[in-house]
């Protein structure tokens, strides 16, 4: 490995030692799926040398053989990426995940997606500002969104894309094929008694564990510099930089509104209601997720600047 300007504790190492290895069996079980269920042998050794590939990187973190990003990426990495550049291969990969979907939603593909994220973000770990970052209890929340948000993306794509196939071949939409009514009482009201209990637990714990990263009780003698608003309200706090108050905090909130309330009747298309589909629905499907992802925050991109912008190449 070529040598690196940071010396990674035991702990650390042991750490990324055992995201690798579930990493490692992450991989294992897509190659068992393709060799049991897929009978496609050679795609399940290939995915069985990248779950090799994992098992190295956990053995070398085990042993404590101190493998951390070289200086040199990180340099590198700070003079590619900047606000421009990366504003603009954003908006040129949600074009192309949008025109080759059918590519890009295969599972092979979105998997190695997956894995490249994974050896990319233990790589990024072992950069101490990075993993001061995200660590952080507040920012814990924000990597499991990213991922959720990636999943459940690819998901809908792929079922549109499966769901487009078979409406261009006269059949039926998945969605139709699961059309099974149930009762409210017991079935619904039971699902949601046992998903509100989990949840519960799932959130009491993790109050437990990760700690909220409160401040001193506020107090008008002294005020922090700088104060900053709730991160749901970066969007206007970042533009009352720029704009003046009153077109910041007037103007523009209902220009949004006002086009919130307008897109009823721009978009009156009937189709596509309760199944997924891309053909039938692509002005809604294009509009929701350029506002929803983060392309539609132009102040995400100033922040590449603003902050350590590795952080953000693998973070976003």
């Amino acid at each position: 490995m070529p040598h690196s300007s940071e010396t990674l504790a035991g702990s650390i190492q042991n750490g990324l030692g055992w995201f690798y290895f579930l990493s490692m069996i992450l991989n294992l079980g897509f190659a068992a799926h393709y060799f049991y269920v897929e009978k496609k042998r050679g795609i399940a050794l290939a995915w069985t040398v990248v779950s090799a590939g994992f098992l190295v990187h956990a053995a070398a973190n085990f042993l404590h053989l101190n493998w951390s990003l070289p200086l040199s990426i990180r340099l590198w990495v700070d003079k590619v990426v900047g606000a421009e550049s990366f504003f603009i291969a954003a908006v040129v990969g949600f074009i192309a995940l949008l025109v080759f979907r059918r590519f890009f939603t295969n599972p092979q593909v979105a998997w190695a997606v997956l894995d490249l994220t994974l050896i990319m973000g233990g790589w990024a770990m072992t950069n101490n500002n990075f993993r001061e970052v995200i660590t952080k209890p507040d920012n814990v929340p924000i990597v499991l969104l990213v991922y959720s948000v990636g999943f459940f993306t690819w998901l809908a794509l792929r079922r549109a894309v499966i769901n487009d196939d078979r409406i261009s071949r006269g059949e039926p939409p998945l969605e139709k094929l699961e059309d099974d009514k149930v009762l409210v009482w017991p079935d619904l009201v039971y699902t949601e008694l046992i998903s509100m209990i989990v949840a519960t637990f799932v959130l009491v714990v993790w109050s437990i564990v990760l700690k909220a990263p409160l401040e001193m009780p506020a107090t008008t003698a002294k005020a922090p510099n700088p104060s900053k608003a709730p991160w749901y309200f970066l969007g206007l706090q970042e533009m009352l930089v720029y704009f003046d108050p009153w077109m910041a905090g007037i103007v523009l909130p209902l220009m949004i509104i006002g086009g919130l309330m307008c897109l009823p009747y721009i978009d009156f298309n009937q189709k596509g209601n309760g199944y997924f589909t891309y053909v039938q629905r692509k002005f809604s499907l294009t509009t929701f997720l350029w506002f929803f992802s983060p392309l539609g925050r132009p102040d995400r991109a100033r922040d590449i600047s603003a902050r350590s912008k590795l952080e953000f190449l693998w973070a976003i």
